[in-house]
């Protein structure tokens, strides 16, 4: 599990494909030595397997369905990706709780600074957005992040120049495709609804709750 507090940036050395899916070896750099084999690591927002360890690098194995889901066959050499340790039970739960399982992509659409800040707008398909709130949190490429507008097309977040200049997000162009994944709280809520309401099998939508009231 992870917070959605990116520590650092990661460089892209390496993808090549396997019979499962394909290899990841990333750059790592000071957080290499406190990686071990076998850890789950936040890659962008898509929980990896460490797997081999060489220098300051190490490789994860990526499986079809991450791939599919994910940017990460997108990514070339040289690019950079945002890491975050597994959270310990110890640690302070400064964003919100992310899984590392990416509910698909959306497409960066613009990003403007505004003063010291920045604002970001992503475009998403309606499967996505149905999961989101308006002021809820949404993980975009691994960051925790709130949503200040949304709509059918995508959502706008405000980000701190803390955040813009610890990730990724600086690098990424108009049209960029972004990891999303919505907040598991919101996910386990209206799964329980449409179990209640009888909807689960046609989908829930928010006409369907007007009409029952809620």
């Amino acid at each position: 599990m992870f917070t959605g507090l990116v520590q650092q940036t990661g460089r892209i050395e390496g993808v090549s494909q396997t019979s499962g899916g394909a290899l990841l070896k990333i750059h790592t750099g000071k957080l290499s030595d406190q990686i071990y084999e076998g850890d789950s690591v936040s890659v962008s927002g898509v929980c990896l397997t460490a797997a081999e360890k060489n220098g300051s690098s190490w490789s994860f194995d990526v499986s079809s369905e991450t791939l599919r889901l994910s940017n990460i066959q997108q990514k070339s050499i040289g690019s950079e990706v945002n890491l975050e340790l597994a959270m310990s039970a110890s640690g302070r739960f400064g964003g919100h709780i992310v899984q590392g399982h990416i509910d698909g992509l959306g497409r960066l659409e613009s990003a403007e600074k505004k003063g010291d800040f920045y604002e970001i707008s992503v475009n998403i398909g309606p499967e996505i957005s149905e999961m989101l709130l308006k002021k809820g949190s949404v993980s975009v490429e691994g960051i925790s992040l709130t949503i200040a507008e949304l709509n059918e097309a995508g959502f706008s977040c405000a980000v701190i120049p803390e955040t813009w200049q610890r990730t990724n997000l600086k690098t990424l162009l108009k049209g960029s495709p972004v990891n999303i994944e919505t907040d598991m709280i919101v996910r386990a809520v209206r799964k329980q609804i449409e179990v209640l309401t009888g909807t689960k099998e046609n989908g829930l939508t928010i006409e369907k709750l007007r009409e029952m009231g809620f």
